[in-house]
Order: structure tokens, then sequence, then C-alpha cells
């Protein structure tokens, strides 16, 4: 995933479908639908997996979802986010 695709909000299940692990991703999204909170708008991958659903209430359990979002907040906080530098166009002129 490209870092830039982290800076757009997208709704909860958008994010849902970007996870980078299975068998996560399918649970993650299975879970939602069954007892998710909504589909609001949030700006990262791990915020939207924190708001999905309650993840006590899951078969995969809490520890195993905290895990998967301690791995995707440590996957988005080593992202370097490098500014671009751009270059101004330059103007040769030839006095004769």
């Amino acid at each position: 995933m490209r870092h830039t695709e982290y800076l757009a909000p997208r709704t909860i299940e958008e994010w849902l479908h970007l996870i980078p692990y299975e068998p996560a991703r399918q649970q993650a999204l299975d879970n939602f639908k069954i007892i998710g909170f909504g589909n609001s708008l949030v700006y990262t991958l791990y915020d939207a997996l924190h708001f999905a659903f309650p993840w006590h209430n899951t078969p995969e359990g809490k520890e195993y979802w905290s895990k998967i979002y301690t791995a995707i907040k440590r996957s988005y906080h080593s992202i370097k986010l490098k500014p671009q530098i751009t270059q101004e166009p330059t103007t040769m002129c030839m006095v004769n």
C-alpha cells in the first residue's frame, strides 16, 4: 500500500479490504458484517479496525485483534513520508 492511500478518508469497510494479512482480512470483513458498529469514514486502516466491531465479541478474541492492530499501526508508522522536491524551470537567455 502506498503512503498516499493512508491520507484520504474511506469507509471502515473499504479500509478492511486493505488488511494485508489473511485470514485476518476475511475475518474482519465477516465480523464487521455480523456485529459491526457502522460504516463511518476514518483516515487510517488501524482506526478502521479499531472502530469496526467489538473485538471481544468475535470468535478470534480481543488478543488476536490487538496483535493485528499493533502490526498494522507499526507498519503505518514505519512509512517515511518524504517531501517531494520540485525544481523551478530555469530559462537561459543569451545576450548578444
